[in-house]
């Protein structure tokens, strides 16, 4: 029987999937959301044989995210203050993750998938209306157990990724598919105590340069074009605001105690950047700031392309086949607003109402 090692060591998976595929605007908290979670998190998860032969596996996990915007309240002192609502409820955000993974092992390969599902539970959740529930893109992922030096101790294991376009958010960048390879350089000291560094690419590939949207949608009268009808990209699709960003780059460092059989802890910490098309526009409403060739940190939401994660989850393992974790989490850029001091990676403490830190709770199965 093959088990997964519950705690997710790879901060790469955290942000690949962070590093906008788009530079369009984006609802920030789905960026810290899939931040949560991804196909990644397949690759770099160690894999080891149970007590019978079976090569396959199937897990199915539920983690609940209580992101920081539902412990504050909005103030209203204005003098309408009694006559429209507080918007007390305006920042809360509570999403639900689930997902699907199963997994093959083959000699010292695993190969693996993952199909995913997000619920918002909060009426300021969903990129187009409240309580939006959406389904995440399919991924798939290839690793290996790694090749061990004996003098230093240090393993090396190499994977790769791979993420089909089976979410409306991706179709409406009309990527293609989305790739990944990375490294990891892992240590155990004393037993019980494993130290990693990761290095994880990534190359998006789009049908377009920009997300595209089908006028129908929205209606003719609704669709604004550049000169010259720019944005026309065929007939009955515009391009909307923003750059695809295909490239993307990880770093990631993780801390791995077990305190017992059952109970461990990992903290982790992470730093990606992504590179958008080379794009820029010589027209009347070109801006004379805008970034010429492939650009880093561009985004027109005001998120960039550079972020930081960093998490500490506790797991603890109930039996063969179930376990329960909590942890702190946040992914927001490494440096504030006015970019002369960095963020603490592991909470927002700038603005409760960015959402870019959750607490979250969660279960396993597996059999």
């Amino acid at each position: 029987m093959i088990r997964k090692n519950k705690i997710p060591v790879a901060l790469a998976a955290v942000l690949l999937l962070c590093i906008p595929t788009t530079a369009s605007a984006q609802d920030g908290v789905d960026a810290v959301d899939e931040g949560a979670e991804g196909a990644e998190d397949l690759v770099a998860e160690e894999l080891e044989a149970g007590d019978d032969e079976r090569p396959w596996s199937v897990s199915g996990s539920s983690t609940l995210y209580a992101y920081q915007g539902l412990f504050v309240s909005v103030a209203n002192d204005s003098q309408y203050a009694g006559e429209v609502d507080d918007g007390s409820g305006a920042y809360n955000l509570a999403v639900l993750v689930s997902t699907i993974d199963p997994s093959y092992q083959w000699g010292d390969f695993t190969f693996a998938g993952q199909i995913r599902y997000d619920q918002n539970l909060t009426a300021a959740g969903g990129i187009n209306e409240p309580y939006e529930g959406r389904f995440q893109d399919i991924n798939f992922s290839a690793a290996h157990s790694g090749y061990s030096h004996e003098g230093t101790g240090i393993t090396v294991a190499p994977s790769f990724g791979l993420a089909l376009p089976t979410s409306s958010r991706a179709r409406a960048m009309t990527m293609i598919a989305s790739t990944s390879l990375g490294a990891r350089l892992s240590r155990t000291f004393f037993d019980n105590l494993t130290l990693s560094y990761g290095l994880t690419g990534s190359r998006t590939f789009h049908r377009y340069t920009s997300p595209v949207m089908n006028i129908d949608e929205v209606g003719e009268e609704n669709a604004h074009f550049r000169s010259d009808g720019a944005e026309a990209v065929e007939p009955g699709r515009f391009a909307v605001a923003g750059i695809n960003t295909p490239w993307g780059l990880v770093h990631s460092l993780a801390a791995n105690m077990a305190f017992s059989d059952r109970l461990t802890t990992t903290i982790s910490f992470g730093l990606s950047t992504g590179w958008s098309y080379n794009v820029a526009r010589d027209d009347e409403y070109a801006s004379e700031y805008q970034c010429s060739g492939r650009c880093a940190g561009r985004s027109a939401n005001g998120r960039s392309a550079q972020l930081s994660s960093g998490s500490v989850v506790v797991d603890y393992t109930l039996n063969d086949n179930l376990d329960i974790s909590a942890g702190i989490g946040s992914v927001q850029p490494p440096k504030k607003a006015n970019n002369q001091s960095y963020n603490f990676p592991f909470w927002n403490f700038s603005g409760a109402a960015a959402n870019y830190s959750s607490l979250s709770l969660g279960v396993t199965g597996s059999y």
